[in-house]
């Protein structure tokens, strides 16, 4: 079965391009989704707070007027002077197109301005119902009447006539649908909100579309009506789709609605989603041509490669050539140099199996100096020997283990003390500065940590339980302002006593950490062995590492006898 042939550029890139282009688009769609649902909660939140808003301002249209009426009832004053209050109110005090009435207790009208002081007043009301208002004894809200003054539509504000705190009638004033109108349109609204405000039998009081006033109000907007305040989205009364919100006036129990016509609400909405489609389209289109042309020219910059990679695959000569993409010019040059760095590779493989040839001599040089003298020691037996020998072989090899995790670049103070005492953990302690050992001053100081802590577990500290260990390592400079490493070692726990016979390892301690001005120092204390190593600094840091890490003393150098 034939395989499928993978994906051409122009295919890859197509792909890439859609994949970053649709979930783009996608987000797009989403946040003006988001931005379209947060545009109705807005208009729903804005038509219900212009709602209140309108509620407010009739409560205290009308609590202005009680406040004009409870003036009216001072001018008239103990002695119930109409005539007074007649002049007064017709001339200075009532907002014209208004008239002031009054009551008596007994519900008849005994004062009308809209009538000539003196002239009978006729009998709008039935007396029992200005009596039921009487005993209210509160401020009170007409609903809207047709005709009352003049034969013109009012709706009227009214209060008890108090004297001496007890209630002798009822005064009122008459207010238009426009002076209303007049009075809740200070506050400037947008020209498309409609606004009415409906008495409490749902007639039209006063709306900004003066032809609604005296009209009923359909049926499904009083259902839609019912509490104090609310917002939905319906049919108006000409069957155009709304958002409408509602509130009531606490001082009247009328309800002031605010429409808006949803076209209204939606045509930034739908000019914005026009714009994203629009925007869309352009920006898939836009993103297949840039597909489409980059893909070809990386197609002639391919077939440029391939010709190059197969001259190269036959040994001949590349010619420079400059290409357009970086990537395709770096792949280029790579293959020019790939010839090249295949012979230096050859090279580099020479001398690395020639270093570590040398590196093995060396090393195998060092584990024969250090056989040769553990098995020469007089007074070891055979098996303690062996013993000795075993340890300081694992010495080097921890040594070696930690400077190839390193790739001989040098190892850790730290790590360096870690392995060889390892076997002791939680019977020593080891302090000092970061520090980084050349491969050959860590092989030397494997050596010297393995001896002392052998001779510690043998005859020393480490040989009791509660015996153990502190190892310090610091710097410092001598006289001559040179740099210095100090190494101590100091046992506890077990007094020290000086060997019958000076060893190998005690000659190994002497000499391995030496150096020219400074001899190691070791002293047989009553609390334990205490060793001391300076050396200078610049001979066992990492960056003056000798090229071949050997153990000075232990391999001879090239010419010199073996003992």
């Amino acid at each position: 079965m034939r395989s499928r042939l993978p994906p051409t550029f122009a295919q890859r890139l197509i792909f890439y391009g859609l994949s970053i282009a649709v979930p783009v688009l996608v987000m797009c769609g989403a946040l003006i989704h988001q931005y379209t649902s947060q545009q109705y909660h807005s208009i729903e939140t804005q038509t219900l707070a212009a709602a209140r808003e309108l509620a407010r301002d009739l409560d205290r249209e009308i609590r202005s007027h009680v406040i004009l009426l409870e003036s009216l009832s001072g001018i008239l004053g103990p002695e119930m002077d109409l005539a007074r209050l007649h002049r007064n109110a017709s001339e200075t005090i009532v907002p014209r197109g208004s008239h002031v009435v009054v009551y008596d207790s007994g519900g008849w009208p005994i004062l009308n301005t809209a009538v000539p002081m003196g002239q009978s007043i006729s009998t709008a009301v039935r007396p029992e119902r200005i009596r039921n208002i009487i005993e209210g004894n509160s401020p009170y809200v007409s609903n809207f009447k047709t005709s009352y003054f003049d034969d013109q539509p009012v709706w009227l504000v009214s209060t008890p006539l108090r004297r001496q705190s007890e209630v002798v009638g009822l005064i009122g004033i008459s207010r238009t649908p426009d002076q209303l109108a007049a009075a809740l349109e200070k506050i400037s609204r947008p020209a498309e909100w409609r606004w009415f405000v409906l008495d409490r039998e749902n007639t039209v009081v006063a709306s900004r579309a003066r032809e609604a006033v005296g009209r009923k109000m359909p049926d499904h907007l009083a259902q839609a009506s019912l509490g104090q305040s609310g917002v939905s989205w319906l049919l108006g009364p000409d069957g155009v789709p709304i958002v409408r919100a509602f509130a009531r006036s606490e001082m009247s129990g009328w309800l002031v609605a605010v429409a808006v016509p949803q076209a209204v609400v939606e045509a930034p909405l739908r000019e914005a989603w026009m714009l994203f489609a629009l925007g869309s389209a352009v920006f898939l289109a836009l993103a297949l041509f840039l597909a489409a042309s980059a893909a070809h020219k990386l197609h002639g910059n391919v077939d440029v490669l391939v010709e190059s990679a197969e001259k190269l695959g036959r040994g001949e000569t590349l010619p420079h050539q400059t290409f357009d993409t970086r990537e395709f010019q770096r792949i280029h040059d790579a293959l020019v140099g790939a010839a090249t760095e295949r012979e230096r590779n050859e090279e580099r493989r020479h001398l690395l199996l020639r270093e570590l040839q040398h590196r093995t001599n060396n090393l195998l040089a060092v584990v024969a100096s250090i056989t040769r003298r553990t098995l020469l020691d007089d007074g070891r037996t055979l098996e303690e020997a062996r013993e000795a020998l075993l340890g300081r072989i694992q010495a080097l090899a921890n040594a070696s283990d930690t400077l190839a995790a390193a790739h001989w670049q040098g190892a850790d103070m730290g790590r360096v003390i870690e392995t060889e005492m390892r076997v002791f953990a939680g019977r020593y302690t080891a302090a000092g500065p970061k520090l980084m050992l050349s491969a050959h001053a860590a092989q030397n100081m494997s050596l010297v940590i393995h001896e002392l802590a052998t001779n510690a577990s043998k005859h020393g500290a480490l040989s009791l339980p509660d015996g153990n260990v502190s190892i310090e390592w610091r710097t410092e400079r001598n006289v001559e302002s040179e740099p210095l490493l100090i190494f101590e070692w100091r046992e506890h726990g077990k007094p020290a006593q000086p060997p019958t016979r000076r060893g190998f390892g005690y000659t190994l301690l002497q000499t391995v950490l030496s150096d020219a001005d400074y001899r190691p120092e070791m002293r047989f204390e009553p609390d334990g062995l205490f060793y001391r190593a300076t050396v200078r600094l610049c001979t066992v840091v990492a960056n003056a590492a000798e090229a071949i890490p050997r153990v000075p003393g232990l391999v001879p150098d090239k010419g010199s006898k073996k003992d």
